[in-house]
């Protein structure tokens, strides 16, 4: 396992994200990120605020086609 820090747009700030030996994603640790769904609480959040609240979040993240509260690292 590797423990690597990165970036999370959402916060505007950096996350630690726990991978295995193949860099494929075991855990991200923020204390916004739910375990169990592996959403984005901030997201979550934003989303059920209407549209405009929607549009400003995905306007703030540069990426107005991903829809999803996943938290994705490339």
């Amino acid at each position: 396992m590797a423990l690597t820090s990165r970036f999370c747009p959402v916060l505007g700030a950096r996350v630690t994200v726990v991978t295995d030996l193949e860099a494929n994603v075991m855990e991200v640790i923020c204390r916004y990120h739910d375990r169990e769904s592996d959403a984005c609480r901030l997201k979550t959040r934003a989303s059920s605020g209407g549209r405009l609240s929607e549009l400003l979040e995905r306007a703030a993240q540069g990426r107005f086609t991903d829809r999803t509260t996943r938290c994705q690292f490339d």
